[in-house]
């Protein structure tokens, strides 16, 4: 059984009614609160979210937001490695579609098509296509010692835009476990929409420690709060 969420209007461009949908496994919402291995769709939600909160007016007086989305229902590590010149259409489009912002967030698996589901890892991306410049939030980057070449999004977004990024391995939180990759994700995406944005790049991340599971139980708590409230009309969630 999954819950049917509707993407909302204006946040990406509406060339294809096929991707105006996405649907929340109640598997995935049980595997949020039971620290497993987070779905695409529940952290699409939080995508959304975030953009009708910053639309709210109570937002809109810190300052206009400056991100706008890809959808990452186009973009996977599948179809960066498989079809990259549908990727790289909907990065454009994207671009062309939301001309007043110019940073872009997208949560990422680089997960192989040829790898089972639990070798699936999420990385946050921010993308500033006018400034040539990108930022990779990746919870395993400082062990694993990645740099831009473990991504084939980047290649896409270089070959996009036609030339090449500055790309900056953010100093992020990392992960101890093989799970904690989709909470990092969602965290690091709620800080920059609803904090960091607005010196960005001037306040950036600096804190590279392993999560704990009281800051991830905290996540849970915060965003479960928000995702019955807005997808059941939950009120009494305060």
């Amino acid at each position: 059984m999954s819950i049917q969420l509707k993407c909302p209007t204006g946040m990406y461009p509406t060339t294809d009614s096929s991707h105006s949908y996405d649907y929340v496994e109640y598997e995935g919402v049980l595997q949020f609160l039971a620290n497993g291995l987070l779905d695409a769709s529940f952290i699409h939600w939080c995508q959304m979210f975030l953009y009708n909160h910053m639309r709210s007016k109570k937002e809109n007086a810190k300052g206009k937001t400056r991100v706008a989305y890809f959808n990452t229902q186009y973009i996977t590590g599948k179809e960066c490695e498989k079809n990259l010149a549908s990727v790289k259409e909907h990065l454009a489009r994207s671009t062309n579609f939301t001309r007043t912002k110019n940073i872009f967030s997208l949560h990422f698996s680089t997960g192989n098509v040829y790898y089972c589901i639990l070798t699936g890892h999420w990385v946050l991306f921010i993308v500033s296509p006018s400034d040539r410049k990108g930022w990779i939030l990746d919870p395993v980057s400082i062990r694993a010692e990645k740099n831009k070449n473990h991504y084939p999004l980047t290649k896409a977004i270089e070959t996009t835009f036609g030339t090449q990024f500055t790309w900056k391995m953010a100093k992020c939180m990392q992960q101890d476990g093989s799970w904690e990759c989709g909470y990092l994700v969602i965290r690091n995406m709620f800080n920059f929409v609803l904090e960091k944005q607005y010196d960005f790049p001037k306040k950036i991340w600096n804190d590279t420690r392993d999560v704990t599971e009281a800051e991830i139980d905290e996540l849970v708590k915060n965003i479960m709060t928000r995702f019955f409230r807005e997808v059941f009309n939950d009120t009494t969630k305060k």
